[in-house]
């Protein structure tokens, strides 16, 4: 017991001393001053995949019929769309899980009378359902084929397509250059403002890494609900933002 004891004793010592060194900031020589440079990089490369949303709604007189209306369209849907060449894999259905999206308090109110049993009033409009379709697309030729489907079809929106690409890595390392390039012309201006001249990288951090936001994704939902995004002519923007510190000394 007392080398167990010792040895959490010890690895104890050891993580708060990481902690420690992981606090000291980087060391500055005498006659340096540092300085943080806040920097985006960005990157564009041709999108190689899409996904779009398909918002379907049906009525029915009853809650029950509505969704059965609903689902029966989309099996046809889905049906076509693997008849038009997208695989079966590429689609997900999705259907609401609560009661958002059916028109009127007094439609909702006979919904939920109908589900637990009890006798509904009298509904003065039908009830609607609704569900979505969302296509994953790898092949963008496809895009003009649905189009042409779906402006065939009632009670179904297309949303604008979100385009992205499938494997981003190479374009996040050029951000990721062209981040630090801008970051080092940044602090090079600087230093001359100063009458100085930058010496050394002392350290370098992803901002958005360091973001506590709730949603990191919050700027692609608002490209899928505005329509706006990061796609021009068919390129894909990627973006990095980094802080940069470097090392000033005199001239």
């Amino acid at each position: 017991m007392r080398w167990v004891l010792l040895g959490i004793a010890a690895s104890i010592f050891i993580a708060n001393t990481e902690c420690f060194a992981a606090e000291i900031p980087p060391t500055i020589r005498a006659g340096e001053i540092a300085i943080e440079i806040a920097a985006t990089g960005a990157s564009m490369a041709p999108a190689d995949r899409a996904t779009v949303t398909l918002n379907l709604r049906k009525s029915g007189p009853t809650n029950a019929e509505a969704r059965a209306n609903v689902r029966a369209l989309a099996d046809q849907l889905t049906t076509e769309l693997v008849a038009l060449g997208l695989p079966r894999q590429s689609i997900d259905l999705e259907e609401p899980t609560n009661r958002f999206g059916f028109i009127d308090n007094e439609a909702a109110s006979a919904a939920i009378l109908e589900d637990i049993g009890q006798v509904a009033p009298t509904v003065k409009r039908p009830v609607s359902a609704s569900a979505s379709l969302e296509l994953t697309i790898t092949d963008l030729a496809f895009l003009p084929k649905l189009r042409g489907l779906i402006d065939q079809r009632d009670a179904v929106v297309m949303q604008n397509p979100a385009f992205s690409l499938i494997n981003d890595r190479q374009n996040r390392n050029a951000a990721i250059g062209d981040a630090m390039s801008k970051a080092r012309m940044d602090a090079d201006a600087y230093a001359a403002a100063l009458g100085m001249k930058v010496v050394r990288v002392i350290g370098a951090r992803d901002q958005a890494a360091q973001n506590t936001f709730m949603f990191p994704e919050y700027d692609k939902m608002i490209e899928r609900f505005t329509g706006l995004s990061e796609v021009k002519s068919g390129l894909v923007k990627t973006s990095i933002r980094a802080i940069v510190e470097f090392a000033l000394a005199p001239r």
